[in-house]
């Protein structure tokens, strides 16, 4: 059994010889095992065990039980106790949740190298059967990781009852957790009524879900690399949203599967309702507590859920910079200065015909004005239209007025009726304030 999981860790790159290897020991069978085993291996070693003070008198004997064997070995020892129940109903959480949360960052805190789990191969086909009940991702069907950043799982080679006859064998004593055997928890149900009925209509039924797991990795793996391949193709991404293309997206036989890898950093989302979203008309979106996705004709904006409505705000003689709600600077220039007036992020403005103090707000429905070039007024909704601006553009588009009359649409059109003409002699110049960060 050393052997075997000397080869597995060499196999997956788990160790280096110099690593600091920090044990998470609970005192039950999978964990005294992996410790026993270690012990005997040529790695740093120091043990860590959590006190979830979930079973009373019990909970405390598992803790003095891994301390005595951290002694026998001379391993320095880590404890923590929790209050997992406390926290798991201010996180409003399961206890199981609370307690992997907890003890998965009080691990960190402890600065190892690598952090081990005793997670082993009935460890992993339970993950498989629990996701397909629960309709996973394909990441989700690809069980449990051997490595997951510092976190590795050696044992994962090994199954449950080959760590059991080994302890047996070895006549190492461990710590039953009575809870095990409840099966008020769904895994706790899979392992005691699910697999073995499974087994009893197939008797290779473990093998093939190994293998089915496998077959996940790989295609997971796959799909991996091809988002690195078409991202930089299907990602655009600005300070104020990212766009993704659904052109290839769509025309590709995993468009799902791809879809998903995109976006799943920005979840949780309503998956079924994304997909649907790729072939819906535009101006539709879905959204979650962070982010909004909206349809753009043949893309989808993904913006962050923070779009304010923000008051107007007043513009003086005296104002040279505003900063907020939108960066810009103000300026009076002689005619004779301004040179080119092609910038469509700048404003040159005839300075006689404004009447201060402007005003900058948000367009809103029924807004007109002459757009420069024109002699008609136009609704701004419908100039936008025109412009072929996105969902996400005209939300985020203002104007500024002088009294009633739009003067600017902001970083698209200037007003025909306040352009610069043969007797302007000052300028009143508007262009987006650069910034120092």
């Amino acid at each position: 059994m050393l052997d075997k999981l000397q080869q597995h860790i060499d196999k997956h790159n788990l160790l280096e010889s110099n690593d600091r290897l920090l044990l998470t020991v609970s005192g039950g069978k999978d964990s005294v095992c992996m410790l026993h085993l270690f012990a005997q291996l040529d790695y740093p070693l120091a043990i860590a065990h959590c006190n979830f003070s979930l079973r009373g008198v019990d909970s405390d004997e598992d803790e003095n039980f891994v301390k005595g064997l951290a002694t026998q070995y001379g391993l320095s020892f880590f404890s923590k106790r929790f209050e997992t129940k406390k926290y798991a109903q201010e996180k409003g959480v399961s206890t199981q949740m609370a307690a992997r949360d907890l003890r998965y960052a009080w691990f960190q805190e402890l600065g190892f190298d690598k952090i081990a789990t005793a997670h082993h191969q009935d460890d992993h086909i339970e993950t498989l059967l629990l996701k397909k009940s629960r309709k996973a991702s394909l990441e989700g069907l690809c069980g449990i990781p051997v490595k997951n950043g510092n976190i590795i799982r050696p044992l994962l080679c090994f199954p449950a009852q080959e760590i059991e006859s080994h302890l047996l064998q070895n006549k190492w004593a461990w710590r039953e957790d009575v809870s095990n055997a409840s099966t008020d928890y769904q895994r706790n149900e899979i392992r005691l009524l699910q697999l073995p009925s499974m087994e009893k209509e197939n008797p290779n039924i473990r093998k093939e879900l190994l293998q089915e797991i496998t077959i996940n990795q790989q295609k997971y793996a796959a799909i991996q690399e091809e988002v690195k391949r078409l991202f930089p193709f299907v990602w655009k991404k600005s300070d104020a949203h990212q766009e993704l293309y659904l052109k290839e997206l769509l025309s590709h036989s995993q468009k799902k599967e791809l879809m998903y890898e995109l976006l799943k950093e920005y979840g949780p989302l309503p998956w079924q309702d994304v997909f649907a979203l790729m072939e819906a008309e535009s101006g539709k979106e879905i959204r979650n507590q962070y982010y909004r996705l909206i349809k753009n004709r043949d893309s989808l904006l993904l913006v962050a859920n923070k779009i304010q409505k923000q008051a107007s705000v007043q513009i003086d003689k005296s104002i040279c910079a505003i900063e907020l709600p939108i960066p810009l600077s103000f300026s009076v220039l002689n005619r004779s200065d301004v040179m080119n007036l092609s910038d469509a992020s700048m404003a040159f403005i005839d300075f006689s015909k404004l009447s201060f103090p402007l005003t900058l707000r948000k367009w809103k429905q029924g807004d007109v004005f002459v757009p420069l070039g024109m002699q008609g007024r136009k609704k701004v909704s419908d100039f936008m239209v025109d412009e072929k601006l996105s969902i996400f553009e005209k939300e985020s588009t203002w104007v500024l007025c002088s009294n009633d009359d739009i003067v600017w649409v902001v970083g698209h059109r200037l007003d025909d009726r306040y352009k610069l003409v043969a007797q302007t002699e000052k300028v009143y110049l508007v262009q987006p304030l650069k910034t120092t960060k």
